[in-house]
C-alpha cells in the first residue's frame, strides 16, 4: 500500500505543473543550466503530455531574456538531444494504425525541404538540419496530441496555459518595476523574453486560448476578463505585428 502510495506521489508529481517549473529553475542558475536540458531530456520519457511541456520548455529556454538567465555551452547539443528523446518517447507508444493524413503531407513536405535545402542552398549542412528540425518537432507535435485522450488533451491545454500565465504576469511585475524588460530593445517591451516580436505573438497566443476559455464558460468569469485585458496592454507595449 506505501509503495503503490508513493509511486502515486512520483506520477502525479511528474504531471503537475511544479516538476516543469523546477526544471526552469535549475535552467535559471549558472551551476545547474546546463544539467536542466538532461533533466528535460529525461522528462520527456514520461508520457505524452510530458513531451508537449518537455518541447514548450525547450521552445522557452530559446527565448528567455539573456539577461535574466545565463548563457549555457551545450544548449545546441542538448537541444538535439531533448528533441530526440521527445521523439523515441512518442514512437515507443505509438499506434501506427492512427498516423493520419496531415502527419503524411507533413513528412512528404519535410523530404522536399531537405532535398531543395541539398540542391539550392548556398550552405546546404545549415538548410537540411533546420528542415530535418522543422520536419521531427512538427510531427513529434502532431503525433502527441492525436495520441492523447480528451482528459490528457485538456490537462496538457491547461498546462500550457498557465505556464504561458506566469511569462505573462512576471513580465507584467517587469514592466511596472525593472528595466529588464526593455534591455534588448529600448522601445519596445520584451518581458522575460528576448525579442518584443517573440514576447508579442506569445501573449497573443495566450490571449486567444483565454477568450476561448471566456466565451466556453456557462457563467462570467471575472479574473479571465482581467488576464486578457492585462495581455492585450502588454501586446501594445510590446510593439508587436501581430
Amino acid at each position: 500500500m506505501l509503495t503503490a502510495s508513493n509511486l502515486n506521489f512520483k506520477f502525479s508529481l511528474i504531471n503537475n505543473i511544479l516538476f516543469p517549473l523546477l526544471i526552469v529553475l535549475f535552467r535559471y542558475f549558472p551551476s545547474t543550466a546546463d544539467f536542466s536540458y538532461v533533466i528535460l531530456a529525461v522528462y520527456a520519457l514520461f508520457g505524452r503530455q510530458q513531451i508537449i511541456v518537455a518541447l514548450f520548455l525547450l521552445w522557452l529556454f530559446s527565448m528567455l531574456n539573456p539577461q535574466i538567465v545565463p548563457i549555457t555551452n551545450n544548449s545546441s547539443f542538448s537541444k538535439y538531444i531533448t528533441i530526440l528523446t521527445c521523439f523515441l518517447s512518442i514512437l515507443f507508444r505509438l499506434n501506427f494504425a492512427k498516423i493520419d493524413k496531415i502527419t503524411i503531407f507533413t513528412l512528404g513536405f519535410g523530404f522536399f525541404l531537405i532535398v531543395h535545402g541539398y540542391f539550392f542552398s548556398q550552405v546546404p549542412s545549415i538548410s537540411i538540419l533546420k528542415a530535418l528540425n522543422w520536419t521531427v518537432i512538427i510531427i513529434i507535435l502532431l503525433l502527441t496530441w492525436n495520441e492523447m485522450n480528451s482528459s490528457e488533451y485538456e490537462r496538457t491545454k491547461n498546462l500550457i496555459t498557465n505556464f504561458l500565465l506566469i511569462i505573462i504576469l512576471i513580465s507584467l511585475v517587469l514592466l511596472l518595476f525593472s528595466h529588464l524588460g526593455y534591455e534588448v530593445n529600448s522601445r519596445y517591451f520584451h518581458g522575460i523574453l528576448n525579442h518584443p516580436q517573440a514576447f508579442g505573438l506569445t501573449v497573443a497566443s495566450l490571449t486567444i486560448l483565454l477568450l476561448v476559455q471566456l466565451f466556453s464558460h456557462n457563467r462570467f468569469k471575472l479574473f479571465l476578463l482581467i488576464y486578457i485585458l492585462i495581455c492585450i496592454l502588454l501586446v501594445l507595449v510590446s510593439g508587436s505585428r501581430t
